[in-house]
């Protein structure tokens, strides 16, 4: 679905993420770095080797989540939401 790399901050509002696959990490959103404030956005059906909703290669930076909806996504390996 999407790749976040990098410093400079992200915010999303009201975004669904749905039936995204990632090979490795992240079906929804693959991370390596970076500030991310998520609003209202929704996670559903995607999957990946790790991480189907979210995955974070590198745990550096800060997420925040508010009103975040993670649910039937799938992994693999780790960590379905």
């Amino acid at each position: 679905g999407m790749c976040i790399e990098g410093t400079n901050p992200v915010t999303l509002e009201r975004v669904t993420f749905v039936n995204n696959y990632g090979t490795t990490t992240g079906g929804g959103i693959g991370a390596w770095t970076g500030n991310v404030v998520l609003n209202g956005v929704t996670f559903h059906g995607n999957s990946a080797s790790s991480g189907g909703a979210v995955g974070v290669a590198d745990p550096g930076g800060n997420w925040t989540l508010n009103n975040v909806l993670i649910t039937g996504n799938t992994a693999s390996a780790v960590g379905g939401g």
